[in-house]
């Protein structure tokens, strides 16, 4: 008699585990070992950074906020840091507010033209009325912004540095006293009252030096927005000759030491070095919300040094080459970021590296625009001197540096019946050209506008 066959079990444990268990543990072990390489690969990454760090130490760039502090009180006075704060704090005040309520660049609900509101000089000026009072009673503070700002020695705010989480509100307050200032020279150039408008011309760049000494990258900003005030102030004064030969040669002085970029775009660089470089080491510093702790970014802060430094270190005399070099270097670290390697070694670096091309063309905007306001300045003095314009910028005495603009082209010119005209244009790439005929300015376009700064009428008073 044949023994019965018994059934097949339809649940077997042993089956199960094989058919799960196998996967899963060869899953374990490959994700195991990916985060073991990985941690090795961090590891060396970071003991290669440590090294990366001690040779920027060498070099004098600070690498964290205590270097950051100590370089800062190197260079700064805290003589008059409380009668700084004093002058902040009266800008900020609620009585300065209220008192400037009306005037343009003050207050907010105040409607402004472009260029209207703000350099028409003409004895319809549209802002008159509300400014030259305000202004007036005001000059204590101006006064008090001069005297300071003139110091030998940048002031030294009271900064607590934390990295990304730096407060800045001296810098940004700051904006109010240089918007007084560029008010007061309206005024001043309103009134026929060249000194007055000369001492805001000076006093802007000065407040600019203790702006810049905060060792912040957007201080260097501030900066530059402080010196394109100035820059207009001599513009409306050169061309309407307001200034006499001994004042126009104080504005060239001080012309003349920002006619080149490279001091501003190696401080730049290196600023953002000793920002950023602790937020690689702690990347919780990159936002003041508490939350779980990220480990240190090795490989990340490294691409992100190597790339600053090698920006720093870039001759910048030849602009088209340095414009070229850059806009390269900015492709390809859109390129680096975008690829795999890149979404898991450049997190960091990608938030941090600024828009460089960007950056590069304020840089070269803003010297270039310094070089046509010397050459001015050149044009107002041979005025003065010969009684008439020159036919050609190459009556003008050499200066003392190459003074020409983007791919060594000169600067446009033409004599008009009743003086001439001087023009550059905004830098806005490699193909930039200086226009050959007058570039329009009485349109109400946007170029048209912008324009309006890089057109100078030089007149010839009746």
């Amino acid at each position: 008699m044949e023994t019965p066959l018994k059934p097949e079990p339809i649940f077997r444990p042993m089956r199960i585990v094989k058919f799960f268990g196998i996967p899963l543990l060869v899953i374990g072990c490959v994700v195991g070992l990916i985060r073991v390489g990985y941690t090795l690969r961090e590891w060396q990454g970071q003991w290669k950074l440590s090294q990366v760090i001690e040779d920027l130490k060498s070099k004098g760039i600070s690498t964290n906020s205590e270097a950051i502090e100590l370089a800062y009180h190197a260079n700064t006075s805290d003589t008059d840091t409380q009668a700084w704060l004093d002058l902040l704090a009266k800008i900020d005040s609620v009585e300065f507010k209220e008192a400037a309520q009306g005037v343009p660049n003050f207050d907010s609900s105040v409607e402004i033209d472009e260029w209207g509101d703000s350099f028409d000089t003409s004895a319809n000026w549209k802002y008159a009325q509300v400014s030259i009072p305000f202004v007036e009673r005001q000059q204590g503070l101006v006064h008090r912004i001069r005297e300071l700002a003139a110091a030998p020695q940048p002031v030294r705010f009271p900064i607590r540095f934390a990295s990304l989480n730096t407060l800045l509100p001296e810098v940004q307050s700051s904006r109010g006293l240089a918007r007084l200032l560029w008010l007061d020279a309206q005024v001043a150039l309103h009134l026929g009252d060249s000194q007055r408008a000369l001492d805001d011309f000076l006093a802007l760049h000065n407040l600019s030096r203790h702006v810049e000494a905060v060792p912040f990258a957007i201080s260097i900003l501030v900066s530059k927005s402080f010196k394109g005030m100035a820059l207009t102030i001599a513009q409306e004064g050169i061309e309407q000759d307001f200034f006499s030969d001994q004042q126009l040669q104080y504005i060239d002085d001080v012309l003349a030491r920002n006619c080149d970029i490279g001091d501003e775009w190696n401080a730049y660089c290196e600023r953002e070095l000793g920002m950023c470089i602790p937020v690689f080491l702690d990347p919780a510093l990159a936002s003041e919300k508490s939350g779980k702790p990220l480990p240190a970014r090795g490989h990340d802060a490294i691409y992100f040094i190597d790339m600053m430094t090698h920006l720093a270190d870039m001759p910048t005399e030849d602009w088209e080459l340095f414009y070229k070099t850059v806009s390269q270097q900015d492709v390809k670290f859109n390129e680096d970021v975008r690829s795999w390697r890149g979404r898991v070694d450049l997190v960091l670096t990608g938030l941090f590296v600024p828009a460089l091309t960007s950056l590069s063309i304020s840089s070269i905007d803003r010297a270039q625009h310094y070089r046509q306001a010397r050459h001015g300045v050149a044009l107002r003095l041979f005025q003065h001197k010969h009684g008439e314009f020159p036919q050609s910028l190459t009556e003008l005495p050499p200066f003392d540096r190459d003074m020409r603009a983007f791919k060594q082209q000169s600067f446009g010119y033409v004599l008009a019946p009743d003086g001439a005209t001087l023009w550059g244009g905004r830098f806005k790439g490699d193909n930039q050209l200086i226009s050959p005929t007058i570039p329009p300015t009485d349109q109400q376009t946007q170029e048209s506008l912008e324009n309006r700064g890089y057109v100078w009428s030089l007149e010839i008073r009746k």
